[in-house]
């Protein structure tokens, strides 16, 4: 068990901490922004996923520094006798076990030691503690980007808590405190959706709709040449793509000779095709609801049926089935 601590009232121990720099949450961010960065380019440029880890285990690092920085400071404050040790501090999270007590043990002494300073409900240890270990479960089974982010929003917390309760920073109001949230949040999607954008338009990531083969970028007509989607001399007419970071993801190719359909080659997935001569029959299925996309049921004369999903939220699908039924009529009169 951890003793008490005396609570912060003696101002005339402040001016010894400040040896001791704050640790800085901004560092941890540009590890998160790195690691999703990393990971676009790990889908777009084949570059190793290898590099997206490390960014994360970089943000991970500087939190256990930041966490040491944080005691560090705190024995400066009190003059070493502020009961949690700076390499304690950090070190108790690396013990398998003793670790899911810790994460709650460090942050409800640093509690004791600010009350009544830090009074809001949310700066109970109890909650420190069940956001850690949801951020870690985050960063284990779901996504380590986003369990790295929310350990620094926990940081970043416990960073400000501190610096009010040392007079270090003006308390921010509550509807600027909510105006900043709101803000941050609504700007989120903008800046994913102007990445991506820009991703597209230099040609780092898949068409998101049915395009001519002209206008397919020539490193993505090398990765389906390379997997074998695309035989050597066959020219691309009009393809759809429906991965989202890759095209080896999934896609639906008309060339100059046949109709290839693909699913997630890159993990051994089938690779389907048929010459033109050989379809029998077209069929276009509407979809259901807005979001769903439409389907196109391809019969062949040796009994197969392809099923092609494609966009049908604007003209493309459409255009898409106009130039299969041009090629195969082609190819059907020239027999």
């Amino acid at each position: 068990m951890l003793p008490q601590t005396i609570p912060l009232t003696d101002r005339a121990l402040l001016g010894t901490y400040r040896r001791v720099p704050w640790p800085q949450p901004w560092v941890g961010l540009v590890c998160v922004l790195a690691y999703f960065l990393t990971g676009l380019g790990a889908a777009a440029l084949e570059w190793p996923t290898s590099i997206a880890s490390l960014a994360t285990l970089a943000g991970l690092a500087y939190w256990l520094v930041a966490i040491r920085r944080i005691h560090l400071k705190l024995a400066d404050l009190t003059a070493g006798s502020y009961p949690v040790r700076p390499e304690a501090a950090w070190f108790g999270h690396l013990v398998p076990g003793y670790n899911l007590y810790w994460v709650f043990a460090w942050p409800r002494a640093l509690d004791r030691f600010l009350s009544p300073a830090a009074s809001t409900p949310t700066s109970r240890g109890w909650f420190s503690g069940f956001w850690l270990l949801a951020c870690a479960a985050c960063f284990l089974f779901v996504d380590s980007g986003l369990g790295t982010l929310g350990l620094y929003w926990e940081l970043s917390r416990r960073l400000r808590i501190l610096r009010l309760a040392l007079d270090e920073v003006p308390p921010r109001s509550p509807p600027a405190r909510r105006l900043a949230i709101v803000g941050t949040v609504a700007s989120l999607p903008f800046l994913m959706l102007l990445t991506y954008g820009a991703l597209l338009e230099i040609g780092l990531v898949p068409p998101d709709a049915v395009v001519r083969g002209s206008d397919i970028a020539p490193r993505h007509v090398a990765i389906l040449k390379d997997e074998g989607v695309l035989q050597e001399g066959e020219r691309i007419v009009l393809a759809y793509f429906g991965g989202l970071f890759s095209v080896r993801e999934e896609g639906c190719l008309l060339t100059s000779r046949r109709l290839v359909c693909y699913d997630d080659i890159e993990q051994g997935g089938a690779i389907e095709s048929a010459i033109y001569s050989e379809i029998t029959q077209i069929d276009w299925l509407s979809p259901r609801s807005w979001s769903d996309p439409a389907s196109l049921l391809i019969f062949t004369t040796d009994g197969r049926v392809l099923t092609l999903d494609i966009t049908a939220n604007d003209d493309g699908g459409r255009r898409f089935l106009r130039q299969l039924e041009e090629l195969t009529n082609t190819q059907h009169s020239n027999i």
